[in-house]
């Protein structure tokens, strides 16, 4: 668990891909690593080709992918291609014989047992929030800084903040 957050820390490029199922887990991670760091990206968006996306990719990046069962052929060429110029790959995904866990050594599994439908994810968030935690008191005042920033950022929109 460590040595993905030290990935997450240390890379200087971050791009994110889930899709299908796993689009929502992708999006709240993307949505919250915004906040806690720079040069964050959900990849696999509506106008974009996954080549496009993977393209600026290079050594020193992190590719963070999740998927489950059913998983999608899509994410897991995403991890070979950018394993092969150089980046790191971080997987989320629910078995060690995912085809996600095989392309990494940096693997985090969370169970996702139900329908094929209506897999629940409530394990994956909770995996993921953990991950964000852990990230945050890592990086300790320089993450609670951009946190705060953002936050003032929201109060000047007049969002409400519960």
């Amino acid at each position: 668990f460590i040595s993905i957050i030290k990935l997450m820390i240390n890379a200087e490029r971050i791009l994110i891909i889930g899709l299908r199922g796993s689009y929502p887990l992708a999006h709240h991670l993307g949505f919250y690593l915004k906040m806690i760091r720079d040069r964050v990206t959900l990849i696999g968006q509506a106008g974009h080709t996954l080549a496009e996306d993977i393209s600026v990719l290079k050594l020193g990046d992190l590719l963070i992918a999740i998927s489950v069962n059913p998983y999608t052929k899509d994410t897991t060429e995403a991890c070979r291609i950018s394993k092969i110029h150089g980046a790191e790959i971080i997987a989320i995904t629910d078995s060690l014989s995912s085809p996600l866990a095989i392309e990494t050594d940096n693997f985090l599994i969370t169970p996702i047992v139900g329908d094929y439908f209506f897999s629940p994810l409530v394990a994956a968030i909770i995996c993921i929030e953990t991950l964000l935690s852990e990230l945050v008191k890592q990086l300790g005042d320089k993450a609670i800084e951009r946190l705060n920033h953002t936050e003032h950022i929201l109060e000047e929109f007049e969002t409400e903040i519960l």
